[in-house]
């Protein structure tokens, strides 16, 4: 299968931080590699880029599988340099959470880990099972599943 450039990309950033099989998806770890700081705070998620260090802060309130979906769509922002939302036209903020939730879609569940699984016929038992493999929400594991089957 021919994989599109975001799924290289992905490939190429997991890589990178040594990480090939779901078992192995740390945020903190991913971070860390990336020497992106990352902080759990009482607030909304967001992220920054101060003296040269990038932050990201996610609200500790959220489950666990919302917080790695944060973290996808924080990072997307943190990689695209995209500063200050505020200061965009209109379209081009649309235009910037679209590609955002597409790369959080990748990014939370990699294509090429993805195709590695020995995924049940049943597409329920399929999206439940990438779910807990990848610790994402059924929403995020059954678009996945859907892009694939």
């Amino acid at each position: 299968m021919n994989y599109t450039q975001l799924e290289e990309y992905i490939d190429q950033l997991y890589s990178s931080a040594a990480i090939r099989t779901p078992e192995k998806i740390n945020m903190f770890d991913i971070a860390q590699k990336l020497d992106i700081r990352l902080y759990l705070w009482d607030e909304s998620s967001e992220s920054s880029h101060y003296k040269g260090v990038y932050r990201i802060f996610l609200d500790k309130r959220l489950e666990t599988c919302k917080q790695w979906r944060e973290f996808a769509h924080q990072l997307c922002c943190v990689l695209k340099k995209a500063g200050d939302q505020l200061e965009a036209p209109p379209l081009c903020q649309v235009l910037d959470q679209i590609s955002s939730n597409h790369f959080t879609f990748h990014f939370c569940v990699p294509t090429f880990m993805l195709k590695r699984l020995p995924l049940p016929a049943d597409k329920q038992k399929a999206v439940a099972y990438v779910s807990e493999m990848f610790n994402v929400d059924i929403e995020l594991a059954e678009r996945r599943i859907s892009q694939l089957m």
